[in-house]
């Protein structure tokens, strides 16, 4: 998820200024704010320990980690749960091959990356289990015998089948978040309230777009402000040379059906925006 974590970072001018790529620690380009890079499945690690005073993580790997999470500020736990994020969706599946009989009552082999959370759901439905902890290119292990079954994220599923395993069940869905340590947020809830308000508002702003309009009469007018689906109201200004120019932070959902509508009614000068930041 470093990609999608950094286009988030710069978008909301948090630009890392990884120099030579070799460092684990860099400035940004917004000031008093750096990135510490490390594996995923640390990150809940290091923000409970105070190491960082925010993390970009999948709630899985929190859950793994057994860390208690709350959304709300100032809450006593481990982590705080700032805001959820557009990206890195997945769900953690119990996946095996045609021969593997479900529901099962024999003891099974896993093999998984998330062994906490694999033990906890075979407790809670009773199963037998032996977990074998493994870090990558789980899908082979039943296929070579390693394992009958195994635990794994999983986003659109195309790897299982091409590996030829079925998902017998699914765990819990994940999504990544944007985490806080609450020690750090009694102390900088500023700096920190800033930076999940800058990331919001980029996330906001993916959703939608400006619609820019010309109405020329007070009757298009009046029809394009009821037809805009603006965050409240469309933004309505008179022009120099007669008629109104019409403002609208849109959702990209249906944006061709409104663009029609909105040519329909009268608009004229329409314009397709794509806006940097949304603050609702």
């Amino acid at each position: 998820m470093r990609e999608p974590s950094f286009r988030l970072l710069e978008e909301a001018g948090m630009k890392p200024l990884d120099g030579d790529g070799r460092k684990l620690l860099v400035p940004t380009s917004l000031p008093g704010v750096r990135v510490l890079f490390v594996r995923a499945m640390d990150i809940p690690i290091y923000v409970g320990r105070r190491a960082a005073d925010l993390g970009i993580c999948g709630e899985d790997a929190v859950r793994e980690w057994g860390i208690p999470t709350s959304s709300a500020w100032g809450i006593n736990r481990e982590l705080v749960e700032l805001l959820q994020l557009d990206f890195g969706a997945c769900k953690v599946a119990l996946a095996a091959p045609q021969r593997v009989k479900w529901p099962q009552k024999e003891v099974l082999a896993i093999a998984t990356a998330l062994p906490r959370i694999a033990e906890q759901y075979c407790r809670r439905n009773s199963m037998g289990a032996k977990i074998i902890a493994l870090q990558g290119a789980l899908e082979a292990a039943p296929g070579l015998g390693l394992a009958d079954a195994i635990v794994d994220q999983v986003v659109t599923g195309n790897t299982l089948l091409e590996n030829g395993l079925r998902i017998l069940d699914v765990i819990l869905e994940s999504r990544m978040c944007l985490y806080g340590n609450p020690a750090s947020l009694e102390v900088r809830k500023a700096e920190m309230d800033s930076v999940a308000l800058l990331a919001r508002a980029v996330i906001e702003a993916r959703k939608r777009v400006m619609l820019r309009v010309n109405a020329a009469t007070d009757m298009i007018r009046d029809t394009l402000a009821k037809l805009l689906p603006a965050m409240k109201s469309a933004d309505v200004s008179p022009l120099a040379g007669g008629g109104y120019a019409l403002a609208a932070a849109v959702p990209k959902e249906g944006l061709e059906d409104l663009l029609v509508k909105t040519r329909a009614v009268g608009g004229t000068g329409i314009v397709v925006e794509q806006p940097k930041l949304i603050i609702p």
